[in-house]
């Protein structure tokens, strides 16, 4: 079985919605940074093993519920 690994950067990010990529080698999913009265959140993937986390999306706004294309 493999380790779990937390996504979240920090106690008040607020992380949700993961979706596997179909390979099964990245997660996207959306995060709120907690740290603000807005409703804000953006998209972020990160590999499997927990390494690598990039933005998806940079907007002010709400982005959630990522799903991965099946082309």
């Amino acid at each position: 079985a493999k380790d779990l690994q937390p996504l979240a950067a920090s106690p008040s990010a607020c992380e949700a919605s993961p979706a596997w990529s179909p390979d099964g080698q990245q997660v996207a999913f959306e995060r709120n940074p907690g740290n603000t009265d807005e409703a804000l959140s953006d998209i972020f993937m990160v590999d499997a093993d927990g390494g690598h986390l990039r933005p998806v999306t940079k907007v002010r706004g709400y982005d959630g519920h990522p799903a991965w294309s099946w082309k």
